[in-house]
């Protein structure tokens, strides 16, 4: 309200005062005023000029230095004015408008005064509600912070925990996995014994079974392939049968010293096919698989393939290094392998 005020009494101060009007003169006092005027302004006549010494010798200095006109000493005289007239109406009329002007002015002022307070106002609300806001931001940033805190704390000890956890289940597993490997039954084979080629015999391949593990292995199902074949390191199987005296659950008192195998069409070896096998022209292949489940019904697997390489009648030294007498192993780890 003071700077209202103010700014009002500013605008006052500043507008310029009326200026004083006249009463209109009647024609007799204006015919009295110009007259008065006009006796008041008549010119005395000017003296007349001294007349200038000459000197005999030269010209005179008015003559030689001033050009003169010949009607020097003509002089005008303003008998009377004319009249002036003052349009009062006008002057009404322009003094109304100043004032209004000025009061427009005024108004003009007052109103930008309340909009300035009005603006002030609004502007310190919101100047208010900032500061709160600010101080509730703070507090949930730390309270945000807090909760950052704590919740890197809590994965923290939640991965720690994962970490102990999956640690001991490791170590249940090997636990377990010790425990199975320990009392699970195993069965692998060994190679077969010296392969006996007589004309006229039937041909059989002799072989042993080895059983490891206390508890028993089940559901045994064993394939075994005995063949002749012109390739050395591959036949054509024919449709494998098992291992004879080999029950469906074997226990290490269910294994027998020897087993023995026959070809799969048994018939008495002839000569001419003992010639191809004692020349390395025909082989003896013997192979199969031994499947079995632990007593934790995990399936196992043992899988061989041999094959028989005949003596070499010609004592010939390179071709003993290069084909070693007696059973050996075909195809590697991928046709000789256990689980």
């Amino acid at each position: 309200m003071k700077a209202l005020a103010l700014t009002m009494l500013l605008a006052v101060v500043q507008t310029a005062p009326p200026i004083p009007r006249k009463t209109a003169d009647n024609p007799a006092q204006a015919s009295a005023n110009i007259q008065n005027k006009s006796a008041a302004d008549q010119t005395k006549p000017l003296p007349s000029p001294s007349p200038v010494k000459t000197d005999s010798n030269g010209p005179s200095k008015s003559d030689s230095g001033e050009q003169h006109s010949k009607n020097d000493r003509d002089t005008v005289i303003v008998r009377q004015l004319p009249p002036v007239t003052i349009n009062t109406a006008r002057r009404d009329w322009a003094d109304w408008g100043t004032w209004g002007f000025n009061l427009l002015l005024v108004a003009v002022g007052a109103f930008q005064v309340t909009l300035l307070c009005w603006t002030l106002r609004v502007i310190r609300v919101q100047a208010m509600e900032m500061k709160r806001q600010r101080g509730w931001m703070q507090r949930q940033w730390g309270e945000m912070s807090q909760q950052t805190r704590s919740l890197k704390e809590y994965v923290d000890e939640t991965k720690k925990i994962a970490k102990s956890t999956v640690d001991s289940a490791k170590a249940a597993q090997d636990n377990i996995s010790l425990v199975i490997n320990k009392e699970r039954a195993r069965i692998r084979i060994v190679k077969p014994e010296q392969l006996s080629l007589v004309v006229g015999i039937f041909v059989a391949v002799e072989f042993k079974l080895l059983f490891y593990g206390t508890t028993p292995a089940f559901e045994v199902q064993p394939k075994v392939n005995c063949i002749f074949s012109e390739s050395r390191d591959t036949f054509t199987p024919f449709i494998p049968h098992g291992i004879y005296e080999l029950p469906s659950v074997v226990s290490s008192s269910d294994i027998k010293p020897i087993y023995r195998d026959f070809m799969m069409k048994p018939m008495p070896l002839d000569e001419d096919a003992l010639n191809k096998i004692n020349k390395s022209e025909m082989f003896v292949h013997f192979a199969g698989t031994i499947k079995y489940n632990d007593f934790m019904e995990v399936p196992r697997e043992t899988v061989f393939h041999y094959r028989w390489n005949a003596p070499d009648i010609s004592r010939n030294a390179m071709r003993r290094y290069a084909f070693p007498e007696g059973w050996v192993e075909v195809g590697g780890e991928k046709e000789n392998y256990y689980t």
